[in-house]
């Protein structure tokens, strides 16, 4: 079957499209100013291959054999191409040299500012950035010394029913979220606070009911909360 090929516009420069669907890669990364004097582009492509294999996306470079003009006759050529779709993903990763001018660089400058915007609006930050379980840590030095984790967890979601509604019920971690707008305090922080006073003291005192009076007495001393002597009845 004879492949198709459309002329478009690729920053600025006009470029062969195979099939509707595959741009030809020597015209990609001329336009990106990314094709020596000599016409090589071999590094280039390493490059490419290498970051293609790496996204799982190595599939979709592919090559062609279609008709190209030289002359006054049409003769086939096989040409290497990448797929539109994966195109904007790997201009991510290749930026146009100052060999192009000011066009192509303002134009990548653009699509930049565009993807920036799409990771912004959704949270991509969260892809790279986790919490560390601090948590864990604390659970785990908790029965280095022979406490039990599970004696903690139910006493700091008790502690936080306290600190937040004056009585003594059990609000989670995950509760949490529906009292973020009643308080000021970070109630994530301030539950951690908790569950280190806690282990530190039980470190010290071998009792879980004296780790969560003491825990509980420093964090709501910490966190300037009104009526510390009542809550601390609660308890």
């Amino acid at each position: 079957m004879k492949n198709s090929v459309e002329i478009k516009e690729f920053l600025g420069m006009e470029v062969r499209v195979v099939n509707h669907d595959w741009l030809v890669l020597k015209d990609m990364f001329s336009a990106l100013g990314r094709v020596k004097e000599d016409g090589g582009w071999n590094d280039e492509k390493k490059k490419l291959d290498e970051f293609l294999e790496l996204i799982d996306r190595k599939e979709h470079s592919e090559s062609f054999v279609v008709l190209v003009k030289q002359g006054r006759t049409k003769t086939s050529q096989k040409v290497e191409c990448i797929k539109l779709e994966t195109v904007p993903v790997v201009l991510t990763q290749f930026k146009p040299t100052t060999r192009k001018g000011e066009e192509a660089l303002r134009c990548w400058a653009e699509f930049m500012k565009f993807v920036n915007k799409l990771l912004v609006e959704n949270k991509a930050y969260k892809f790279v950035i986790s919490d560390v379980d601090l948590e864990k840590e604390h659970r785990d030095k908790l029965k280095s010394y022979g406490g039990n984790p599970v004696v903690l967890a139910s006493m700091v979601s008790y502690a936080m029913g306290i600190i937040l509604t004056g009585d003594k019920v059990k609000i989670t971690k995950e509760d949490l979220k529906s009292y973020k707008d009643k308080t000021t305090i970070d109630l994530i922080e301030c539950r951690r606070f908790f569950i280190e006073e806690f282990v530190r003291a039980y470190r010290i005192t071998k009792s879980h009911k004296e780790a969560n009076r003491i825990a509980l007495e420093y964090t709501l001393e910490n966190y300037k909360l009104l009526q510390q002597e009542r809550l601390l009845e609660v308890a």
